[in-house]
């Protein structure tokens, strides 16, 4: 039904009135008495205001009920991430959760622009990889050879000094190291720089060949360690708790392409001999004792033939690398009462993203369960977000200033309190309340979806301190922090000082759903349940994965050649995606966007044929 206006209502009641007492409908305001005109007026306004609060109930409900339906990891924030590199300070040093590194940036303040304030965005890895002091110091390529000891590629010798062009299909990686002599969990990190080549570059790069010392090395897709940061650590007893490390296996997947593992100790007492004696064909004589002076580890890379020399000329390797994500480890605490115990969780402009622990002063942990499960042991909490998460959505400013107004619209009860004094006060509570909004404002607490964390505690021995920790983060702020960016390790002296390094630009955050984006994300998880089965089940993931960057989406059926030999034509689904006109990505982000489409198509379609995403602007037609 739409919604009607006060003149609506109201030309609405004057034309039933004069059919219902025999007069015509022309000229209806000069046929009656004006104090009828003024009570239709006031009528009117009355049926508007009535009509106002059905259409704000029936949003409100709405709302609660996609709100209550779906999935709270589903609607939750995403953190950004990014491939990170370090130098400990130690031999060998395994990362975990409380190695925490921030990025400080300089921006304005929005409520006062002649000030600049510095924000800080923590980032922590997602997999306890181990890093080593084994650093990566050039890299031998057909376009020249890359000292890449600052962590970027800077050119050591041009492609154009060589003697004659290198050996085909092979690069050679010069490694320094620092400790016993005794080299084991190389990984190593790669990274091609042409997109239209990034398929065909990783799917043979696990083919390749590794040489040390003319020995055959054994190496692995993927990282030098098992499972996640969190895996081990987590207390928390039901499955909407595990959002974090869904998100990091996630994170975990979509880079494992990227990394290649030596599993072989390698033992350099014979490094003095391990020069490779191909450089003398290729290198000027010059570079050459340059380079032999230095004492590296060579590590020789055999490709696969279909692997030439303008793809290998586009890489870029790194070592002591691993994906971390934008979030921040946050402590609070207080004190034990018996019963009902209410903390609120202190977020500020970040989102939050999960319980980390709950314990008391004395090593005691709490469950924390769902809030539609039964409580099993005699002390537990559990979550509540936005105050007490009542059905009725008026926050406390709405409650005053529906107060207001009906202390305005029943002013004759209060007559005795004098018009003034009334208007006085009247006015110093909207003030009140409008120095509380430009608080809440400044702090987006208008805008969050406040986390508070209710223990009950019924035992009489249930006392003393409580605390807790809980990860947070910033969501789509954190994206497009540049690569090769500077960050700092939070605590402790594991790391080198200035060693610890961005490696990508950050991407992939994403802030929590609003009321209209968690429609895709209910329509997702009640129709399929996260999986794809039909191609309504692509639209609608691809939808809920785009958001308004794609107008259109159309699926069909194609075929492709295979990478492998003895395969020929394969079928494929392929899904044409239509560029919307109100962004404005990069092909690096539309690239991104993409491979993450693919890694969730592939985790969760229930058939074997290949997807393929392509864009189609947005001036082209769909079929």
């Amino acid at each position: 039904m739409k919604q009607l206006s006060k003149d609506q209502i109201k030309d609405r009641l004057l034309k039933r009135a004069a059919k219902h007492w025999g007069y015509s409908d022309v000229e209806l305001e000069n046929i009656f008495d004006p104090i009828v005109n003024l009570l239709f007026d006031v009528c009117s306004k009355e049926l508007e205001n009535i009509s106002n609060e059905i259409f704000s109930s029936r949003r409100r409900i709405t709302e609660r009920l996609v709100d209550i339906l779906t999935p709270i990891t589903s609607s939750k924030a995403t953190p950004s991430r990014a491939i990170m590199q370090v130098f400990p300070t130690e031999d060998e040093t395994t990362l975990n959760d409380h190695h925490q590194f921030f990025f400080q940036k300089r921006q304005h303040n929005p409520y006062n622009p002649g000030e600049k304030i510095v924000k800080e965005y923590f980032f922590g890895p997602t997999k306890p990889v181990k890093v080593t002091r084994n650093a990566l110091q050039y890299v031998v390529l057909p376009n020249g050879i890359q000292d890449a000891s600052r962590g970027q590629f800077q050119e050591f010798l041009d492609g154009e000094a060589y003697l004659k062009p290198m050996p085909h299909r092979t690069i050679w990686l010069g490694l320094s190291h620092r400790g016993s002599g005794i080299v084991k969990n190389l990984m190593f990190y790669f990274y091609m720089k042409n997109i239209h080549d990034r398929d065909t570059f990783f799917h043979f790069l696990p083919r390749a060949k590794w040489y040390f010392n003319g020995h055959r090395l054994t190496v692995s897709q993927g990282y030098n360690s098992k499972g996640t940061v969190t895996t081990g650590d987590r207390y928390m007893v039901h499955e909407d708790f595990h959002h974090l490390q869904r998100v990091e296996e996630h994170v975990n997947t979509y880079y494992e392409k990227n990394f290649i593992t030596v599993r072989d100790v390698l033992n350099t007492g014979n490094a003095d001999h391990a020069f490779p004696d191909e450089f003398k064909d290729f290198i000027p004589g010059n570079t050459l004792e340059a380079l032999r002076e230095e004492n590296l580890l060579w590590l020789k890379i055999e490709f696969p033939n279909v692997i030439g020399k303008s793809i290998l000329s586009e890489i870029f390797c790194a070592n002591n690398c691993f994906p971390v994500i934008n979030k921040k480890m946050n402590e609070t605490q207080g004190n034990i009462r018996k019963l009902l115990n209410i903390y609120p969780l202190n977020i500020g402009e970040d989102f939050f993203l999960e319980l980390y622990s709950v314990l008391d002063d004395r090593s005691r942990q709490f469950d924390v369960i769902a809030k539609n499960q039964d409580e099993f042991t005699e002390d537990y909490a559990y979550l509540r977000f936005g105050g007490v998460a009542r059905f009725d959505e008026r926050n406390a400013t709405e409650m005053i200033d529906y107060m207001i107004d009906l202390i305005r619209d029943e002013a004759a009860a209060f007559s005795r309190l004098e018009t003034d004094f009334m208007e006085t006060n009247l006015h110093e509570i909207n003030q009140i309340i409008s120095r509380f909004r430009n608080k809440m404002a400044q702090t987006g607490m208008h805008k969050k979806n406040t986390p508070y964390l209710i223990l009950n505690t019924k035992g009489e021995e249930s006392k003393g301190t409580l605390f807790v920790k809980y990860w947070t983060t910033n969501g789509e702020h954190a994206n497009k922090i540049n690569a090769f960016s500077r960050l700092q390790a939070h605590k402790g002296a594991d790391f080198e000082k200035d060693s610890v390094m961005l490696l990508s630009t950050t991407q992939g955050g994403r802030n929590e759903l609003s009321n209209s984006e968690k429609i895709y994300a209910y329509r997702e998880n009640i129709v399929s349940n996260q999986r794809v089965v039909t191609r309504q089940d692509i639209v609608i993931l691809c939808k809920n994965h785009y958001g308004n960057a794609i107008a259109g989406v159309e699926v069909k059926n194609g075929i492709q050649t295979s990478l492998d030999d003895h395969v020929g034509y394969t079928p494929t689904i392929d899904i044409f995606l239509e560029k919307s006109e109100e962004v404005n990505y990069s092909d690096e982000e539309w690239g991104f966007l993409s491979d993450d489409l693919m890694l969730l198509l592939k985790n969760r379609a229930v058939n074997v044929v290949p997807f393929r995403v392509m864009y189609r602007e947005k001036d082209i037609r769909l079929n």
